[in-house]
Parts: C-alpha cells; sequence; structure tokens
C-alpha cells in the first residue's frame, strides 16, 4: 500500500535530515492513483496529487534520457 511506501520514505528522511527525497508514482490507470510527495528532515514538504484530465497529462516518460517530466520540470529518476 502506499501508505507503507510514504511511511519508509518519511522515516529514511528522518534518518538522513539532509537529504531529500522525492516520491513521484502512477500507475496503470490513467487519471487516479499518480502523484509526487518530497521529503526533508522527516516532514513532507510539498505534495501534489492530480486528478481527472490534470492526472494523465501530469506524467510522461521521455525515451531520450528516463526523466520524468510535470508540471515544466523535470526529475531524473
Amino acid at each position: 500500500s502506499d501508505v507503507y511506501k510514504r511511511q519508509v520514505l518519511q522515516r529514511l528522511s528522518e534518518q538522513y535530515p539532509e537529504l531529500a527525497f522525492s516520491h513521484a508514482w502512477a500507475d496503470e490507470d490513467i487519471g487516479f492513483n499518480c502523484g509526487i510527495v518530497e521529503y526533508k528532515n522527516g516532514e513532507i514538504t510539498s505534495e501534489y496529487l492530480p486528478q481527472g484530465d490534470e492526472a494523465v497529462s501530469f506524467f510522461r516518460i521521455e525515451p531520450f534520457d528516463g526523466a520524468v517530466v510535470h508540471g515544466g520540470s523535470s526529475l531524473k529518476k
């Protein structure tokens, strides 16, 4: 479940407070269950959970470098 993944990332960010962790996901049901959560020092620093049409266009994989592109910015995997 996503709850456990979030708990693991939050605990890791507590153990390594100098690092920032980013969790981006999208499942096969396009338009649902996708988003990005960022953690630092055990806290969620940002969270974006799009729904519907916004979620459909949120994630796309760039074939040339494997970067996940969202909202006009790019995150390396």
